[in-house]
């Protein structure tokens, strides 16, 4: 899936604070379909409605959902509604002795470009299951949740090990 030419709305998800006014993205799928439940947007997680219910239901808390458009050939698709995850835990969890890493700046916001991530997992306190890592765009899921995902039907979702330190 596309987000087209303008991508500014992806940085709104960067934030881990509750988005207050939101224009409605459109994306455009590079097929008819049917959609998967995460497709691949690039710099934002995209999620079908069920996969919403799914993590409302059992990580409440953990994200704010907010509506997208899906067009196909500049038309809107008839499918049931999808949602940008604005992950709500942005947690500076790096390891920063047995990271590599640079830092870059866009317009003025600190990003860091990783050759190699190590997560400091005491940073991140037990009740989080999902969270965004502090000026990096990337999204970390606890093992639980890997192996919970794994026990549906959801497709979509991608997952790479990450390094953690104990």
């Amino acid at each position: 899936m596309s987000a087209g030419k303008t991508f500014e709305w992806t940085w709104l998800l960067n934030n881990g604070q509750l988005i207050d006014k939101w224009n409605s993205p459109s994306l455009a799928a590079e097929s008819d379909g049917p959609l998967e439940d995460m497709p691949w947007v690039g710099f934002a997680h995209v999620v079908s409605t069920r996969f919403r219910e799914f993590l409302e239901a059992e990580y409440p808390g953990h994200a704010q959902f907010l509506p997208v458009h899906i067009t196909r050939h500049g038309k809107p698709m008839k499918i049931p509604q999808y949602w940008a995850v604005n992950w709500l835990y942005l947690i500076d969890c790096i390891d920063h002795e047995r990271s590599d890493y640079k830092v870059n700046y866009y317009g003025g916001i600190k990003k860091l470009s990783m050759n190699k991530l190590v997560v400091d997992l005491k940073k991140v306190p037990e009740h989080v299951k999902i969270w965004r890592v502090l000026d990096y765009s990337i999204c970390i899921a606890r093992d639980e949740v890997r192996t919970r995902l794994y026990q549906t039907d959801f497709v979509g979702f991608q997952f790479y090990p990450a390094n953690a330190s104990p």
